[in-house]
C-alpha cells in the first residue's frame, strides 16, 4: 500500500513539473508583452514619438498616456481644457482632491 501511494505521488510530481514549466513560460510571455516600446504614435497629432515624450499612466496597458506631452499641454491651455478643469474643481471629487492636496 505504501508503494502504491509513492507511485501516485511520483506521478503527480511529474504532472506538477509540467504545469510549472507551462506557467513559467506564460509569465515570460506576459513580461515580454508588458515591456514598453521604444516609440509610440500620439492619438491626437498622429506623430510617432519617443516614449519619453508621453506622460506615464498606470491605467493603460503599456503604462503611457494616449496623447503626447505637447498635445496634453495644448489641450490644457485651450478653452475646452480650461472649462473641463474648472468643472472638475467644482465637482465633489475635485473638491476632495484639492483638500487632500492642500493638507500635505
Amino acid at each position: 500500500m505504501a508503494e502504491k501511494g509513492r507511485l501516485l505521488n511520483q506521478g503527480s510530481g511529474k504532472a506538477r513539473g509540467k504545469d510549472e514549466a507551462e506557467r513559467r513560460s506564460g509569465e515570460d510571455r506576459r513580461k515580454a508583452e508588458r515591456r514598453k516600446p521604444e516609440t509610440k504614435v500620439c492619438s491626437k497629432c498622429k506623430e510617432e514619438k519617443s516614449v519619453s515624450e508621453f506622460y506615464r499612466d498606470s491605467m493603460t496597458k503599456n503604462g503611457l498616456r494616449y496623447s503626447c506631452i505637447q498635445c496634453v499641454k495644448e489641450y490644457q491651455k485651450s478653452e475646452k481644457g480650461k472649462a473641463a478643469y474648472k468643472r472638475y474643481r467644482e465637482s465633489e471629487k475635485g473638491r476632495a482632491s484639492m483638500k487632500r492636496g492642500r493638507a500635505k
